[in-house]
C-alpha cells in the first residue's frame, strides 16, 4: 500500500528544496499540509497536484509574456520570505 502522507522533510527532498524553505512555503499556505495531531503532513497526492500546477505550458506562457516583462513576477517566490517581510527589507528587480 502507497503511503498517503509524506513528513515535510521528505516531501522537501521529493521537491529538491531545502527543509527551512519547505517549511516556509508550507507556513504561507503555498503548499498544502494538514495537521495529524501535532505534526504537519504533506498529502502525497495534494503534492503531486501542487507541482502539476507549477510548470508553466510552454506555448501558452510565451504568448501571454511581454518580452519588457519579468518572467518570475508570477512565482509564489516572487515575494520575499517572511522574515525579510518582517524586518521591513524590500526586493525591488
Amino acid at each position: 500500500m502507497d503511503r498517503l502522507f509524506l513528513k515535510p522533510k521528505e516531501a522537501a527532498e521529493l521537491i529538491g528544496v531545502v527543509r527551512t524553505l519547505f517549511h516556509q512555503l508550507v507556513k504561507g499556505g503555498v503548499i498544502p499540509s494538514c495537521r495529524v495531531g501535532k505534526t504537519i503532513r504533506i498529502p502525497v497526492a495534494a503534492l503531486k497536484a501542487w507541482a502539476e500546477a507549477q510548470v508553466e505550458r510552454p506555448s501558452t506562457a510565451a504568448a501571454s509574456r511581454r518580452s519588457d516583462e519579468n518572467p518570475f513576477a508570477t512565482s509564489p517566490l516572487a515575494s520575499p520570505p517572511f522574515f525579510m517581510r518582517r524586518a521591513g527589507i524590500t526586493v525591488t528587480l
